[in-house]
This record gives C-alpha cells, sequence and structure tokens, in this order.
C-alpha cells in the first residue's frame, strides 16, 4: 500500500499547486505530520473541500512569544493566543477539529502529542519572518504540504481557498 506523507497549513501568503520548499514557509499549523494511505486521497481532499464552506475564514493575531521544542532544538514561536472576532476558542478549533476528523477517518499515523486539546496555535519564527506581538493577518487558505521523496523537499499538494462571502 502507497502511503503519502502529510501536512495540513494555514499559510501567510498563498502558494500553488506543485511548489518546492526546502523550509516551509511561515505558516499556522492545522495538523502536524500525518501518514496517509494514497488510495484514501480523493475522500480526503473531499472532506477539506467541505472543511472550507463548514468554517470562518480566520484573521489571526501574534500574541505570546514563546520556545518550543527542547533545549537541544528549541524553536522560537508567536503563539496565536489573541482572540479575534473569527479566530479564538472556538472559530479556528473548528478548523483544526475538522482537519482532525479527516485525518483519522482517512489517515494513519500521526503523532498525538500536538493535535486535539493540545493543539497550540502558533506561527514558527525564522531568520526571515517573525509574527510581532498584535500583527493580524487574514488567512486565505489551507495548504496541505507533502514530504517528497528527495531529502527535506516539501511539495505543495492541494490548495484550498476560503470564499469571500461580500462576492
Amino acid at each position: 500500500m502507497a502511503i503519502e506523507h502529510l501536512m495540513v497549513a494555514a499559510p501567510l501568503a498563498s502558494t500553488e499547486v506543485g511548489e518546492e520548499y526546502s523550509s516551509l514557509p511561515p505558516h499556522m499549523t492545522l495538523f502536524p505530520w500525518f501518514d496517509m494511505p494514497r488510495a484514501n486521497w480523493t475522500s480526503f481532499n473531499a472532506a477539506m473541500h467541505h472543511l472550507l464552506v463548514e468554517t470562518v475564514q480566520p484573521t489571526i493575531s501574534g500574541g505570546d512569544a514563546a520556545i518550543f521544542g527542547d533545549e537541544s532544538d528549541p524553536t522560537q514561536v508567536r503563539r496565536l493566543n489573541v482572540a479575534t472576532p473569527t479566530f479564538n476558542v472556538i472559530h479556528g478549533f473548528d478548523i483544526h477539529a475538522g482537519v482532525h476528523n479527516a485525518v483519522r477517518r482517512y489517515g494513519g499515523d500521526f503523532d498525538p502529542r500536538y493535535v486535539g486539546t493540545k493543539w497550540k496555535p502558533h506561527v514558527t519564527s525564522t531568520q526571515d519572518f517573525a509574527l510581532e506581538d498584535g500583527d493580524e493577518v487574514r488567512l486565505e487558505e489551507i495548504t496541505v504540504f507533502q514530504r517528497s521523496t528527495v531529502a527535506g523537499i516539501k511539495m505543495v499538494k492541494a490548495v484550498y481557498k476560503w470564499e469571500d462571502p461580500s462576492l
């Protein structure tokens, strides 16, 4: 059985199917890396389309600075623990929960330490980018990244855009 190694994120800037990255662009992780049988892609893809119809396009706001990881590999992040009208304990978690349900239904192996009630929405800081306290970003899409067979390469497998209700 062919297995794909996937991750679901909401990038802070648009991505396109087929784009490749050596390190992921700035994003909020909606579901960390997981394995999914390739045969389940069509059903998972349909669930992701449905998720965008059922959720509200969020605007996130930078909150507390934090360090994730352990002492040997610390990662600076900006927590997304400041409520906005479209991203708070309910709105935002509903997006994560929808992805989580699809992964559990169609996926396979994932690390339970970072999902469900243990999910801590954040944006990782890099040399080139850091979300600051109070910075607001309207998330335009959800992107599924796939780890390539080439070491370190992540490819955009699918992009799902929220529809603008004002159109």
